[in-house]
């Protein structure tokens, strides 16, 4: 009787689940972070809780503890709801290097409690941003653009040529043709003009050194009259 009674004693504390999670896979994502819920029963409220990695139990390595100061800049912290009978652990800042087996655990004395969980961290969605230029319709009224050549303007010069240009067979008018005229006709004149004073002073030289040379063999009267005429002609 007294052997039954001890076992009724401990079965309910081997045989009943003393740690259980929700799921025992958690996602996550590059750069986010991911929490998870570990439920306990209640008289292990007083227990450390832990949180350690690797897939073996017996030789998980432990990051955090629940009697450790908690801080918000930690990379895993702890928050221990002893009324619930919860505690969460939360993981932040993921890595893909994260990933992998961890377990949440509860010190006692003797064996600890551990339940084991798979933390997946996939990669963070890119977002690709797709610029797409606005398009306008514009609608016109007016008549379609003519596909004949474009005839020049009659009186306009053609390109490359200058309308202050006296070359190329430029047709003067009435004033300048006028003006051309006068000038041809008063320098035909003044070069008439200048052949004859030119042909006058060559054929005085000679008549005058002929004068000289008679007035050499003349006498003192036919030289004062020589030199009356040279004189008077000289004034002409």
């Amino acid at each position: 009787m007294e052997r039954l009674l001890l076992l009724l004693a401990v079965l309910p504390v081997t045989g009943a689940p003393r740690l259980s999670v929700t799921s025992h896979f958690m996602t996550g994502i590059e750069g986010g972070s991911v929490s998870v819920q570990c439920h306990y029963d209640r008289y292990l409220d007083t227990n450390v809780k832990y949180w350690c990695r690797g897939e073996v139990w017996s030789s998980c390595k432990i990051i955090q503890r629940s009697d450790e100061k908690q801080r918000d800049e930690d990379k895993v912290s702890i928050s221990d709801d002893r009324t619930l009978g919860v505690f969460t652990v939360t993981v932040r800042r993921l890595e893909k290097k994260d990933a992998g087996w961890y377990w949440c655990g509860i010190e006692r004395a003797g064996t600890d409690e551990g339940i084991q969980l798979n933390l997946i961290v996939d990669e963070a969605a890119r977002s690709t941003t797709i610029t797409q230029q606005p398009t306008t319709e514009q609608t016109s009224t007016s008549d379609p653009p003519s596909t004949e050549a474009r005839q020049p303007d009659s009186t306009s010069p053609p390109a490359g040529t200058s309308e202050n240009s006296h070359s190329q067979g430029r047709i003067p008018k009435n004033g300048e043709e006028s003006s051309a005229w006068e000038f041809w006709t008063v320098w035909a004149a003044l070069r008439w003009l200048l052949c004859a004073a030119v042909l006058s002073s060559a054929a005085l030289v000679p008549w005058r050194f002929h004068r000289i040379h008679n007035a050499q063999n003349a006498s003192p009267e036919e030289i004062i009259r020589l030199e009356e005429t040279c004189t008077a002609s000289s004034s002409m």
